[in-house]
């Protein structure tokens, strides 16, 4: 989704794991997503993925599990998306940078060209030129500005009541000055 986003905005991130080959990968590889602080989780999953959250690292963790019954990925074939949201619930700095990684799966056989990170917890910014080919992130632009604020349905009969008893009060008044004067 795009923002920039305030407080009490949702935020949708959606995760593709990609087997950038050269073998076919084995089906339950992991994702893991780090939501940055000033995110609160709202829901995350997705078909062929069981996912739940930890605290990893400091930080809110989403561990997401592909099924082992999942179809092996082929060289330059993607896993089902994973859609996670999660709601603002403060603003401390103008740019939050949500970081996710993929894990073969605990039963590959094939050895990784290019191995995860060591960096930042294995979270990584998924430059190749860094060797960062398993991590990637993505910033979003918050504002320090407040929510525009949307009257609900209870404020609003509030208001069209307070007009109504304000016309019936300036009627009733009227009226009663009318009635003086032809007495």
């Amino acid at each position: 989704s795009t923002g920039p986003y305030r407080v009490g905005d949702t935020v949708t991130y959606n995760l593709v794991a990609t087997n950038n080959g050269p073998g076919t990968a084995r089906p339950a590889i992991v994702v893991k997503d780090q939501l940055p602080a000033g995110l609160t989780l709202m829901s995350v999953g997705g078909t062929n993925w069981t996912c739940s959250p930890t605290m990893g690292a400091g930080a809110l963790e989403v561990v997401c599990t592909r099924s082992a019954s999942a179809a092996p990925l082929v060289a330059g074939a993607s896993a089902e998306v994973i859609t996670l949201k999660a709601v603002v619930a403060s603003v401390t700095q103008r740019s939050l940078v949500n970081y996710a990684l993929v894990s073969p799966a605990a039963d590959e056989t094939l050895k990784e060209v290019n191995p995860l990170g060591t960096t930042n917890t294995g979270y990584e910014d998924g430059n190749p030129g860094t060797g960062s080919n398993n991590d990637d992130s993505k910033s979003i632009d918050l504002s320090t500005e407040p929510p525009l604020a949307i009257p609900t349905l209870q404020e609003w009969t509030m208001v069209l009541l307070g007009l109504l008893l304000g016309a019936m009060a300036v009627y009733q008044q009227r009226r009663q000055q009318g009635g003086r004067r032809s007495h």
